[in-house]
């Protein structure tokens, strides 16, 4: 599924009232950061991209996830291997996220008009990682990740308001450093140097439910690469 940019904005628009020439009310793009839980000590965090109205509603959510790729179906948690990396687009907000926010950073602020062309570059780069039908690389104490945080640092940097998930909260963010190349902005760096190997398929250690929230069947597994 390719998102479209001009329909998300007119529906944007549509609901919530907000006029294409732009009322001078401050809308924001935010990163957010919500935690999913973990074990003993350790506690992760899922990031993604937020278009926040002048009400402090979100009204639009990017999340990057893990898609088994033959039924297409979403997951929640770690991933299998074998799953990819993917992006969706929804209204917002998701109510399994919205009461755990513990970090948040605005990426961009200003009325309606100015921020559709930013909202149109993150359905763009949405549609540029989906393309790519990547590897998804979630949760793990040696893993490097690619996974949502990897998507909202992406997403951050291709608006031009680079942002590491890592840096908003005090919670783990497994593959936070992460900048995935995309067709639509070719000059990003990825400055978390991984490599092939980093990215190869993982060797599972542990496939127990752990408890993740609110967020429906998840579990977390402790990886690292092959050897």
């Amino acid at each position: 599924m390719e998102y479209n940019s001009d329909e998300i904005l007119a529906d944007l628009s549509q609901r919530a009232g907000a006029a294409m020439d732009g009322s001078g009310d401050s809308w924001r793009i935010q990163m957010r950061a919500v935690s999913v839980g973990g074990a003993g000590p350790l506690e992760y965090a899922h990031s993604y991209i937020a278009v926040v109205n002048p009400e402090g509603k979100s009204v639009l959510e990017v999340h990057g996830y893990n898609q088994d790729p033959v039924t297409g179906q979403s997951k929640s948690g770690g991933g299998d291997p074998g799953d990819l990396l993917h992006v969706a687009i929804k209204p917002g907000p998701w109510d399994e996220f919205s009461q755990q926010i513990v970090g948040e950073k605005d990426l961009a602020v200003g009325d309606f008009k100015s921020l559709a062309p930013k909202i149109a570059e993150l359905v763009d780069g949405a549609n540029a990682i989906n393309e790519q039908k990547l590897p998804y690389h979630g949760w793990g104490f040696w893993e490097a990740g690619q996974n949502c945080n990897s998507v909202s640092h992406t997403l951050s940097s291709v608006i031009g308001a680079e942002t590491d998930p890592s840096s908003i909260s005090r919670l783990i963010a497994t593959g936070s450093a992460r900048i995935i190349p995309v067709s639509t902005h070719p000059d990003l760096i990825d400055m978390s140097k991984l490599d092939a190997t980093q990215l190869a398929p993982m060797t599972f250690l542990s496939d127990q439910p752990l408890s993740f929230g609110s967020i429906t069947n998840p579990r977390l597994f402790v990886v690292k690469p092959d050897m």
